[in-house]
This record gives C-alpha cells, structure tokens and sequence, in this order.
C-alpha cells in the first residue's frame, strides 16, 4: 500500500507542479496496477490473479512503451486531452481485463494420471 500511496502522490503533483497530466493519469494507473497487486499478493485474493496479469499487459504499453518511444523521438506531449485519451484506455482495459479474467478457465486435461494416482514403482527385485 505504500507504493499505492506514493504513485498517487506523484500522480498529484504531476498535475499541480509539473502540469503534465498525462504523466498524471500514468502514475494514477499505476497506483491502480499496485493495488491489484496488493490485494493478490499482499491479502491473497487469487480470484483477481487473472484480472491483475491482464491489466498489466494492457497498460504496460500505454504507460511505458509508447511515452517512452514519443520521448525519446522529441514528440511527447501533453495536454488535458491526451490525459483523458490515456485515462479512458486504461478504464477500458481494466474493463476488459476484469472480463478476460473472470471467464471460464481453460482446462488443462492430460492424458497422463495425476502423480498422486500412479502406482508406487517396487523397489524388490523381481
């Protein structure tokens, strides 16, 4: 949770300070990321494991590869437009993700007996 808290005091100050809302909106969705991640791994709800990958997939490439690319090509920009452009896709991923998520589980059905099934090898000589 203290990253969680950290991210959205970044997050804050990257819209009074800085006046760079998208990087705002990022570091917001981060905090979000985080917390998905406090609650799986932190209070053990395994129920969003699945939600919680998905929503990392998605957003890392609005929030690192693409800022970074525009960043280092000299055409990052920012503006309360692009801020909620970034924001609405990461609502929207989270939405799909929480969909991808909770659907039904593949079954990973083998042909092979479970291990505990199998019958012990003997250890006599024959």
């Amino acid at each position: 949770m203290f990253v969680v808290f950290c991210a959205t005091v970044i997050g804050i100050l990257q819209f009074t300070l800085l006046e760079d809302p998208v990087f705002g909106v990022i570091w917001l969705i981060w905090a979000v990321l985080w917390f998905l991640f406090f609650l799986v791994l932190g209070l053990g709800r395994g129920s969003l494991t699945r939600t919680t990958g998905w929503f990392t997939i998605f957003i890392s490439h609005m929030t690192g590869t693409i800022p970074a690319f525009l960043l280092l090509l000299g055409e990052y920009d920012t503006n309360t437009g692009y801020a909620l452009i970034v924001a609405l896709a990461a609502a929207l991923s989270l939405g799909v993700a929480w969909v991808l998520g909770h659907g039904p589980v593949p079954s990973r059905q083998s042909t092979e007996p479970a291990a505990s099934t199998r019958p012990a090898a003997s250890t006599r000589p024959a």
